[in-house]
């Protein structure tokens, strides 16, 4: 067999906050979360995606990086307008 390379691209590897701001920004994008949307909180989102609310923050975090959420300290975290 020979050293070719039968792939261009490696796998990508991401983190579980990766993955999870992913799949919200989909969400988002494909409008299923409109803008003015009220994302469930920390502990819902933690039980739903099976993750510790750490990973929940930071997938925030990466989701407010993209300038697709806001979070209002003590009302919630929202969809903006994209």
């Amino acid at each position: 067999m020979s050293n070719k390379q039968l792939f261009s691209k490696p796998v990508k590897k991401q983190t579980m906050a990766e993955q999870m701001a992913e799949t919200v920004q989909e969400a988002i994008l494909s409008g299923e979360l409109e803008p003015g949307a009220v994302l469930p909180t920390e502990p819902e989102l933690a039980g739903q995606f099976g993750v510790s609310r750490a990973v929940v923050r930071d997938a925030t975090r990466l989701l407010m990086a993209r300038g697709l959420v806001e979070v209002q300290h003590g009302r919630g975290v929202f969809v903006t307008s994209p």
